[in-house]
């Protein structure tokens, strides 16, 4: 049931029941003026708490939306930064945007609904953004050890048969990080790329200053495609690798 609605209909029975009361007990007259005053106060009261829970609904998305464009700028600012705290921090941003996102799509927002698809749309991409910025770290991370292994075990060369089938499984393991981070580097660009879009589909409904500016945006999409050009170098002179493309 409707809170507002359900606390009204209580208001208006208690009411009923203390209009009763005065007609039995007090002047005809005084007992009516008094008890129009009542049901005239409740309606007023039941408006105002109506109208309030109006406003509360885009109060709630805006916050949703502002925390989750905090985070993104924050993760967008330390998406580089080396560490498990570091790595901690991004996943912990990723967990609470999806948690804002369930919320969002938890409320009664059919008042407001451009403004809570507006608001669905960012969270969602905000959301795509962080889940790829902490997996983009945990396999860069990854994939510079490997490297770092496979570069180790080629220098130590003595080509016996325990050497070349650890030289085949570190290339291997090589191969598969590398895959990963690559797909992962790509949608991680997909995505900075389409976020413009949908922060400027929410500016019609909340205020864009608040939210991450393109510009910081755009510096890392660019800071991750020139990282992804120098780790395919790296990953290629660590030799044995067939470059994907």
């Amino acid at each position: 049931m409707n809170k507002p609605a359900s606390s009204a209909r209580a208001w208006l029975s208690a009411l009923t029941v203390r209009a009763r009361t005065l007609l039995r007990h007090g002047g005809h007259r005084r007992a009516l003026a008094v008890a129009l005053a009542l049901v005239l106060i409740a309606s007023a009261l039941f408006v105002m708490y109506v109208e309030e829970k109006k406003r509360a609904v885009p109060r709630a998305i805006a916050a949703l939306v502002r925390d989750s464009g905090s985070r993104l700028q924050d993760g967008l600012q330390n998406a580089h930064t080396e560490g498990l705290e570091a790595r901690a921090a991004l996943e912990a941003h990723y967990a609470k945007v999806d948690a804002h996102l369930k919320t969002l799509r938890a409320m009664d927002a059919r008042a407001h609904e451009e403004f809570a698809r507006a608001a669905d749309d960012y969270v969602l991409t905000v959301r795509e953004i962080l889940r790829r910025v902490a997996a983009d770290h945990r396999h860069r991370v990854d994939l510079s050890e490997s490297v770092r292994a496979l570069q180790t075990h080629m220098r130590a060369d003595n080509r016996t048969g325990v050497w070349i089938t650890q030289a085949v499984q570190k290339r291997e393991r090589l191969e598969t990080e590398y895959r990963a981070y690559r797909k992962t580097a790509e949608a991680l660009a997909g995505l900075l790329a389409q976020y413009a879009e949908s922060r400027e589909r929410l500016a019609r409904h909340f205020d864009p200053s608040l939210l991450p500016e393109g510009g910081l945006v755009g510096a890392a999409r660019e800071r991750v495609l020139a990282t992804l050009r120098a780790t395919v170098q790296d990953v290629e002179r660590a030799g044995e690798l067939a470059v994907y493309r």
